[in-house]
């Protein structure tokens, strides 16, 4: 496979979630794409490694096969602005960026390859950028990336930051509780519905189990993982990806991979919370009015979820401590939701203010 580097600026331009992206692509020998990093921002002045590099934007490497390339382009810029508002949400001077690999466009055997090519043809025309591992990317993939790609963009490499944002998750279910009904109850005291088992989501039902919840139903669309989840607990509950919606819990928790919560399944929840790790949950900005007017408590999913670039900064850059910024995660939704209690304005709204 003969990859090219191609900027994608003007494909991007088409669609509704374009905001002045920089998109960088590597397009095969008839103009498909086959990745391309979706450039929101970047800091003004960034951040610099520990090995010198200045990192400007930060996001992660999904792989992914999509129906189109619309399709993809238009989860690229959405996941790009996501990161943005991430890293503003914890004081970063970094923008944010994410990297799609169009699984649907390449042979099955050529991950390697595209991965080869991402280190040496890519990433070096960017410059700034540091990636990660996202879905059905791999450690091991990011180890294989770091040995061809420059020194000091690509981050996460040491370990799998899904668990810590897993943690991030469970503080961010916490805050959202305590503000809704206070701290009388214990987090093992409330049940929880979660969409989606996948490597960030069985971490997160495996914390709450551990906190003592036994009303857990889960969901997965992928045969087998909801049941390996399940195997052997007691209280742990599974129904169909559909069916979930319907659960009767006091915490839906979306982790799947974007835009499953619409204007028809507002309607079948009866949750008091909504708060996960799935990226862009909303499919549209409209349903976090929705959410709201439906009395849910929504917990934005780009601060709730920002525990994996916390891992990846902290790691890759500053070396602060990672329990200190997942701190700010719980402390930054509590303001946001009792801010919104007090206004009667949907939290997304709030959150959107803020980190603009």
């Amino acid at each position: 496979m003969r990859l090219t580097y191609e900027r994608l600026d003007c494909i991007a331009q088409f669609n509704a979630d374009y905001d002045a992206h920089a998109v960088h692509a590597l397009v095969d020998e008839n103009h498909k794409p086959i990745i391309a990093t979706f450039v929101h921002r970047e800091g003004r002045i960034g951040m610099s490694g520990k090995n010198g590099a200045v990192i400007k934007s930060l996001g992660g490497t999904r792989f992914w096969k999509y129906d189109n390339d619309q399709l993809a382009i238009k989860d690229g810029l959405r996941l790009g602005s996501a990161m943005s508002k991430k890293a503003a949400s914890l004081g970063y001077d970094i923008g944010g960026a994410k990297t799609v690999i169009f699984a649907h466009n390449m042979r099955e055997d050529a991950l390697p390859e595209v991965l080869n090519a991402f280190g040496q043809k890519l990433l070096p025309k960017i410059g700034t950028y540091m990636t990660a591992e996202d879905v059905n990317i791999k450690l091991l993939h990011m180890v294989y990336l770091r040995e061809r790609a420059p020194k000091g963009v690509v981050g996460g490499y040491s370990h799998d930051v899904s668990a810590t944002t897993a943690r991030g998750v469970v503080i961010g279910i916490k805050a959202a509780l305590d503000v809704v009904f206070g701290s009388i109850f214990a987090m093992g005291d409330y049940g929880y519905a979660v969409r989606g088992v996948g490597s960030v989501g069985k971490h997160i039902v495996n914390m709450l189990y551990d906190l003592g919840s036994r009303r857990i139903i889960i969901a997965d669309p992928t045969d087998g993982r909801a049941k390996d989840v399940a195997a052997e607990r007691d209280g742990i509950y599974i129904v169909s990806s559909d069916e979930i919606y319907d659960a009767h819990a006091d915490v839906f928790v979306p982790c799947a991979l974007g835009g499953s919560i619409n204007e028809s399944i507002i309607d079948r929840m009866s949750t008091y919370v909504v708060a996960g790790c799935e990226n862009n949950q909303l499919a549209t900005a409209k349903d976090g009015l929705m959410l709201h007017k439906a009395g849910h408590v929504y917990a934005p999913d780009y601060i709730i979820n920002a525990g994996g670039l916390v891992d990846v900064v902290s790691t890759s850059i500053t070396g602060q401590p990672i329990d200190d910024q997942l701190f700010t995660i719980g402390e930054t939704l509590k303001q946001i939701l009792t801010e919104s209690k007090r206004t009667n304005t949907p939290p997304s709204m709030i959150a959107d203010n803020m980190v603009k």
